[in-house]
This record gives C-alpha cells, structure tokens and sequence, in this order.
C-alpha cells in the first residue's frame, strides 16, 4: 500500500512513536532538518540495544561500495542503515527489492526537491517513506521553532519566536543551538525561553550586537547603549557602520509613522515595508513615543555625523558617543527641536 508523503514534522513524530521504516526517501533543500531525521533514525535503532553498521555513501564512492553495504551483514552487526547522498535513479532502482531484509534502513537523501512523477520517487512511495524537506521560512520556521522547544519541554512564545527567527535568519541549525542554550540556562524551572532569556544566552555577534545596540539607543537605555557601544568599537567594528545602521532605523521608524499617518493598520507594516514582523512590532511601540519631528530632528543629526565621520572632524569614538547620548538624552519635546551634534563636541553618555 502507497505511503503518503511526510513533511518531516510528520516524519519526526513517527519515528519518535517507534516507526522505522525500511526505505525512505528525504528530499529539499533543507539540509539540517534532512540531517536530523537521519540522526533520529540512528538513535532508535541504537536505543533498541541492537548493534548497527552506518555507512554514508557518496556518488564518488562507486557502484561497488554500495552493493557491498546493501547486500553484506557484517559479524557482529544485527542491523545496517545504509544512507546514499544525491544518487542516480538508475543505480538504486534494482536495490529498492533489497528493503524486504529486516537488517537494513535504506535511506535517500536528496539535497534537491523531486518531482512527485520521478521514477525513482514514485517507486520508494510505494515500498517506504517519502519525506519533504523544503526550506522553512516565515511562519512555518517559528512554528518549527515553538515545536523544538515544546520537544525539550519548554514553552517559546510567539514574540520570543519572531525575535529568533529575526536574529539567526531563515537557519533552522542556528535557531536550535540557540533554543539548546537557552533550554540549559533555564534548566529545570518551568519558565518558558522569553526574548529576554535569549538575549542572555545568545551568541554575541556582531551584527547581534550592532541590533542590539540600536534597539537600546531607540528605548533611551544610555546605561545599556554604552557598554554595547564600547564592545563595538574594540571590536574593531567600523563607525561609519555602525551610524548606517543607526540610520536605516529610523528611516524605518520614519516610514512606518508616515504609514501610520495614511491609516495603515499595523499588521500591514511588515508587508508594505517588506521587513520582517518582529522589527515591524519593534517599530510600532516604538512610534508610541517618537513623534514625527523628534524622528526627523534624530535622522538631520545622523546625516552630520555620517558627514562627520567621513570628513574626520573628529575623534570617531567620541563623535558616536555625542550622537547616542544626545538620542538618549532627549525627551520627544525637546528632540523636536534637536540640532546636529557638532563634530566639536564631545559629549559622553
């Protein structure tokens, strides 16, 4: 009887009900989560106390390694898992019979999506699993994400979701080291991983880094946005970097605010801003308290210090410090009326 094509949450949650099937087929382009169904099937054959035989083959390798590894019981071996990487059709056809051996796992690993009337796919669909391993993106990779901590026994919330997915990107390996890390700090405690667990357990990257310090500048937090700053700087990170980034924010915070004006609904922002939702919520507290002025006056003095920066009218250091601490130290009413820091100054935070 046909089998029907598994995404691999579907595939994750048979194996670890206990089903190992003998022949299966993992194909996409996501090749972590590929990986990791092959891990699992290891491991419940291991967890079964049986000794296994693993062989990973590659086109390289040749027609004769693989016969060997699919038709040979080592001494000493009770079952053998047997993973071929990207082979042709025509070489696996006559060695899909060999499945009916209850000694062997056949696995077929594709780093590329076939089509559902492949020769080769149709015939595994038939004996096995097929199991679809597309990239996961937006949505579907936060809900990944909720899933893996669920499986560790923790709770991830949306928002700490969306702020995972903002800093490791569409890379589902780097989203579980992190959700692993956090999942250790927390340790036993019922205590879901929140955004602010996250932040403690991170990597510190610097482009984590350079985000982090620019969200500390937009929520005036001068005791924070200091020793971020400093760590940037002898890191070697470059100035006129770091004020760029700085800029592009508030443009954004300038864009959403002139949306909000045109009564765009929030939920709308992420769409017509092409950014992803996290930022575009960031964006939406943040307006809350930076009217419109305040983000133009803070985007003029931006602009002088860019200018600043690339003229050399002062020390870099000392010029970033002026510019942040300004922003920080400003209520909305009198960043309204902000003047460019002059490249003279040298103001601390």
């Amino acid at each position: 009887m046909e089998v029907p094509v598994l995404n691999q949450f579907e595939a994750g949650q048979r194996l670890r009900r206990g089903e190992i099937p003998s022949l299966l087929l993992i194909h996409g382009e996501e090749q972590y989560l590929a990986r990791r169904l092959l891990h699992a099937i290891k491991a419940k054959l291991a967890a079964g106390g049986e000794t296994i035989d693993y062989l990973e083959w590659e086109p390289d390798d040749g027609e004769t390694e693989l016969y060997t590894a699919l038709v040979t019981l080592p001494l000493g071996v009770s079952r053998r898992l047997v993973a071929a990487r990207n082979p042709a059709a025509g070489l696996c056809m006559p060695y899909l019979k060999l499945t009916g051996d209850p000694s062997l796992v056949f696995v077929l690993l594709f780093d590329h999506m076939l089509k559902a009337n492949d020769r080769l796919y149709r015939a595994v669909a038939d004996l096995g699993w097929v199991v679809d391993c597309p990239p996961l993106k937006g949505r579907s990779l936060t809900a990944w994400a909720q899933d893996e901590a669920r499986l560790s026994g923790k709770q991830l919330p949306e928002r700490a979701a969306e702020y995972l997915h903002f800093l490791c990107g569409d890379n589902p390996g780097l989203i579980s080291q992190e959700l692993d890390k956090a999942v250790l700090y927390l340790g036993g405690t019922p205590s879901p991983i929140t955004e602010a667990v996250l932040r403690i357990t991170g990597s510190h990257t610097a482009s984590r880094s350079i985000f982090e310090l620019v969200d500390a500048v937009a929520a005036r937090r001068s005791e924070v946005v200091r020793g971020i700053l400093d760590s940037l700087l002898s890191e070697g990170q470059a100035p006129v970097f770091i004020a760029t980034m700085l800029a592009r924010h508030y443009l954004q915070l300038l864009e959403a605010s002139l949306l909000q004006r045109e009564g765009a609904p929030p939920r709308e922002t992420s769409r017509l801003m092409g950014i992803h939702p996290y930022v575009a919520q960031k964006l939406h507290q943040q307006l809350a308290s930076y009217p419109l002025p305040e983000i133009e006056g803070i985007l003029s003095m931006l602009l002088e210090l860019d200018r600043s920066l690339k003229q050399g009218r002062g020390e870099p250091g000392l010029l970033m410090e002026a510019a942040v601490g300004e922003i920080c130290s400003q209520t909305p009413k009198q960043a309204s009326q902000m003047m460019p820091v002059s490249p003279h100054r040298q103001g601390v935070l």
